[in-house]
């Protein structure tokens, strides 16, 4: 497996709520540290997600995925995560 240290660019990992222990563990497997951000509700239940740091010329992956019970709710996540718009 090549080493992450020859990468020229940094590297984030972003998760919603779907599979934040698998998120993890993959981060951990890479040797860098998820990219903080809350996911969470609205007090009108509309999906809020803030990404806390920046990730600006970086290469961004999100580990998400529409899954049950709340698939609707994940899917939301992770459109909202792709369009960066927080």
């Amino acid at each position: 497996m090549p080493s992450l240290t020859a990468y020229p660019r940094r590297l984030s990992l972003i998760t919603g709520n779907s599979h934040h222990a698998l998120a993890a563990s993959v981060a951990s497997r890479l040797g860098i540290a998820l990219t903080p951000c809350n996911v969470g509700k609205f007090s009108a239940l509309e999906t809020s997600v803030q990404i806390n740091s920046s990730v600006r010329d970086e290469d961004v992956f999100i580990l998400q995925s529409p899954s049950p019970p709340d698939i609707n709710d994940h899917l939301m996540e992770l459109l909202i995560l792709v369009s960066g718009e927080s």
